[in-house]
């Protein structure tokens, strides 16, 4: 990073001699030297190793890591940080992550080991009312609301799609016309035939707010391939073809890294 910062890795074959010691000089005497004559431009020095997951270790130094995983064919690694240590490693303006990249050659993801950072977190019902009081168990082991609650129109999608699905299209159609009718209030907007397709566009248009979409398509096999096209998908902005194993999410770095016993989604 040209007048910033610049990281460099130094080795020797003298095991006497501490390579980054003789750079660094006493004091930082002779780095400083160095750094004077760029006009302040800091110098972060590292020891090379022709271990690359060694080498990277030192190349992100600061800050400390965890795990490594290392992609060779794909010259891509992903780096498990402690949560602590999240902002050494990414460095002001990302900059450390930057140049430790630029210095191994390697495309680097810092992921921390704290679940709490993988992905969206979810709510789940607990045992209190809105006002933060204790539901009706007094152990709080139970949570009142012990069933599962779908809106109507899901319910009519439901019976729509496996009704057609099973070949009765009559019920199937009666049932999404039912949706259209509580959605236009009145018949007027009602089908005269009904498809698979239809009843994917409805669900689309009625579930928007339930993000189901990603599944529907995944269930009505829309999601990857490019049989269904949509804007960036696929990184394209008029969308291109997405290999089927995007279909399943890859499991996190954390759960892997905690559990020897999980195998890697294929594809990623």
């Amino acid at each position: 990073d040209p007048g910033s910062r610049a990281k460099i890795s130094v080795n020797t074959q003298d095991s006497t001699i501490d390579p980054v010691g003789a750079c660094v000089g006493m004091r930082g005497s002779r780095v400083q030297t160095v750094v004077n004559e760029l006009q302040g431009e800091k110098i972060d020095i590292v020891t090379w190793s022709d271990n690359e997951a060694t080498f990277l270790a030192n190349a992100l130094a600061p800050a400390e890591v965890s795990k490594i995983f290392l992609y060779e064919e794909r010259k891509k690694v992903e780096v498990v940080i402690p949560d602590e240590q999240l902002s050494l490693a990414i460095g002001r303006k990302g900059q450390n992550v930057k140049l430790a990249s630029s210095l191994t050659n390697l495309e680097i993801d810092i992921l921390t080991n704290c679940p709490d950072t993988s992905g969206y977190l979810i709510g789940k019902f607990s045992n209190l009312d809105q006002n933060g009081n204790p539901g009706s168990h007094a152990q709080l082991q139970h949570a009142d609301a012990d069933f599962p609650m779908f809106r109507l129109a899901d319910v009519y999608l439901m019976i729509a799609e496996a009704s057609f699905r099973n070949g009765d299209q009559a019920t199937a159609l009666s049932y999404i016309n039912m949706v259209r009718e509580r959605a236009y209030g009145n018949p007027n907007f009602n089908l005269s035939s009904v498809s698979l397709d239809d009843i994917l566009e409805e669900r689309g248009k009625e579930l928007f707010w339930e993000c189901t979409r990603r599944t529907d398509l995944i269930r009505f096999n829309m999601f990857t391939g490019n049989d269904l096209l949509w804007s960036f998908k696929g990184g394209e902005i008029n969308g291109a073809d997405v290999p089927q194993y995007r279909d399943l999410y890859p499991l996190p770095t954390y759960d892997i890294v905690n559990n020897i016993n999980l195998v890697q989604n294929s594809g990623y």
